[in-house]
């Protein structure tokens, strides 16, 4: 099994990542483009 194929797994590591990385921020430009910045 392919780790994209599992809806649940998707989105828990999405979660995580999101959480984990970008400090829970979600932000999209005007293009409707990921767009935070790395950094603390």
């Amino acid at each position: 099994m392919k780790l994209n194929e599992d809806p649940v797994r998707r989105a828990v590591m999405f979660i995580y990542l999101d959480m984990d990385c970008f400090n829970g921020l979600w932000r999209t430009s005007s293009a409707g483009k990921f767009n935070v910045t790395y950094g603390g």
